[in-house]
């Protein structure tokens, strides 16, 4: 049985996983449909964990991560075998 998780993580919590910019990350929304949302008006955008590992499955496999150190080293975020 697979245990799903519904933690928000804010913008900058995702920029410093991934080593990019809020401004990437924000492009990367905008190009790539990333499921990246605002819960109200004003509050700073985010995203919700099971949503981003569901997204993040859905990505096709290019190639070696360039920033793939990184990823590995995410605190609450687990990152599944075949992505590390």
């Amino acid at each position: 049985m697979t245990r799903t998780s519904d933690r928000w993580i804010q913008l900058g919590e995702l920029a410093e996983l991934f080593g990019l910019s809020e401004e990437s990350i924000k492009r990367f929304a905008k190009k790539k449909g990333f499921p990246l949302r605002r819960l109200t008006p004003y509050a700073k955008p985010g995203v919700i964990e099971s949503e981003f590992l569901r997204w993040l499955k859905a990505q096709p496999l290019v190639g070696r991560a360039v920033r793939a150190s990184r990823v590995s080293r995410s605190r609450n975020i687990s990152v599944p075998k075949h992505r590390r």
